[in-house]
């Protein structure tokens, strides 16, 4: 029965499990959404994956310390993102005065595919891309990571950051249509501002 997490309605199922002490759901609950939660952590942490791997393992910590009271009032999925946004917030809070957000992402292309002129072209085109999503505002950034990279439903992101879905759905219109633009710019020898 608990051979693979299952999205959705099983979703509470699997939180009951946990609440009654049940180690192997919450270590397929661990499994399936360490790894996407460091990549949405890795956001908010300057670069330090260290950090980015505390932040995920304690939320899911705190999850089993208090998960006799643990009833997510939201998809299991979206509380752990909320979580983990709530808890990398607070971390940059602390650090705010230390260090500013780093939020590049390298994207790496396999050289032994691409001639040296377009490896050159494609790693330009990736430092625009990184460019114009560093330029978006904050809440479309996240926006945008949430849903292109995460793969969250409109309901899940609006979940996660306790917004409207009307809200995700405006925000994320605007920022692939500034995405577009800043792209269109490139494209056309333009310099991004």
């Amino acid at each position: 029965m608990y051979s693979q997490l299952k999205l959705g309605s099983d979703e509470m199922v699997w939180a009951e499990e946990i609440r009654n002490g049940n180690t192997f759901a919450f270590s397929s609950l661990f499994d399936l959404y360490y790894v996407p939660l460091c990549e949405y952590a890795y956001r908010f942490c300057n670069g330090d994956q260290d950090l980015t791997e505390d932040i995920v393992q304690e939320v899911f910590a705190r999850i089993w310390e208090k998960r006799i009271d643990w009833t997510p009032k939201i998809s299991v999925k979206s509380y752990l993102f909320r979580s983990v946004h709530n808890q990398a917030i607070s971390n940059l809070r602390k650090a705010r005065h230390e260090s500013p957000m780093n939020d590049a992402v390298e994207d790496t292309i396999p050289a032994n595919e691409l001639t040296p002129i377009e490896e050159m072209h494609n790693d330009e085109l990736d430092q625009r891309i990184q460019k114009a999503i560093q330029n978006l505002p904050e809440r479309r950034r996240e926006i945008l990571t949430l849903r292109m990279i995460h793969e969250l439903s409109y309901k899940e992101i609006a979940d996660t950051l306790k917004i409207s879905v009307n809200t995700v759905d405006t925000q994320l219109r605007r920022a692939l249509k500034s995405l577009r633009e800043d792209l269109r710019l490139f494209q056309t020898g333009l310099e991004l501002v």
